[in-house]
């Protein structure tokens, strides 16, 4: 093996390996999300190009296409591993400040950006929510009539209906899940918390109690168990904009932040909706 094939061998594996990495990063929604997200859709497009390249210089056009296609397929995948997700999210937040100043001003990379939600979706996401609560036969025809008004007239905001940071139950990244803490958990009366690191204005991800009644382990810790990803909103936003937010990304819980990074509440799915129903 040569000197150039090996060097393309290598650009190769590590351009793959860097493509994996970026696919699994979850963007927070602060002042430059949009440029962000449309900067990490860039990358991740070089990466596959720079790969693709090496692959078939290396391997012949056949394998070389070939092993892109898994290369891609394993980017996608790795979604599904939360251990690898943590590590290079965990990674990506000692960077993230840096990279939302430097790229808050670009706006043209926010043209690439496709976001968890814009304003031409609010309609059909609320339509689908309707569409689901029509077939499930939950709400009565009033109801269903009194939901699709609220949902198009409701103006309240965020601040109205989120749980406050006083009242907030968190627990941190690295505290173990002994019988002692997971009681505690129980008898707090909610189902999801926030995993915060230092304190409670750098929340890393959420723990879901569900997701922990199978542990079998003393020893198993919070770092083993909680979701990396976060949803950010701030006190101004609408509420039936973070249901949508909710509905669009698949996350039942947001942390209420201000614009300067301090938390000041919680809101969850259940929340929004009781709210929008009246309840």
């Amino acid at each position: 093996m040569n000197g150039p094939s090996t060097r393309v061998m290598y650009v190769a594996v590590l351009s793959a390996l860097l493509l994996v990495c970026v696919s699994v990063i979850a963007v927070d929604r602060r002042p430059a999300y949009r440029q962000v997200r449309g900067l990490r859709r860039i990358v991740m497009v070089v990466l596959f190009v720079v790969t693709t390249t090496a692959l078939v210089n290396y391997y012949g056009y056949f394998y070389g296409i070939l092993l892109s296609i898994v290369a891609g397929l394993v980017s996608i995948m790795a979604h599904r591993a939360q251990w690898f997700q943590r590590h290079i999210q965990t990674l990506y937040r000692r960077y993230e400040k840096r990279v939302g100043v430097a790229t808050q001003h670009w706006s043209w990379a926010a043209w690439f950006a496709t976001p968890d939600v814009d304003e031409s979706a609010m309609i059909t996401s609320h339509a689908e929510l309707l569409d689901i609560a029509t077939r499930s036969h939950v709400l009565s025809a009033r109801e269903l009539q009194q939901f699709e008004a609220i949902l198009s007239a409701d103006h309240r905001r965020v601040k109205d209906i989120m749980v406050p940071v006083d009242r907030i139950v968190s627990v941190s990244v690295d505290e173990s899940l002994g019988p002692i803490v997971l009681d505690d958990l129980h008898r707090s009366g909610y189902r999801q918390f926030p995993v915060i690191k230092a304190d409670i204005d750098h929340v890393v991800g959420v723990l879901y109690l569900d997701d922990i009644v199978d542990l079998r382990s003393a020893k198993a810790s919070v770092r083993d168990a909680y979701d990396p990803r976060v949803e950010y909103v701030t006190p101004r936003d609408l509420v039936r904009d973070v249901l949508s937010r909710c509905l669009e990304s698949r996350r039942s819980v947001v942390i209420v932040q201000d614009d300067d990074k301090t938390t000041v509440g919680l809101a969850t799915l259940r929340d929004v909706v009781a709210s929008l129903l009246g309840s």
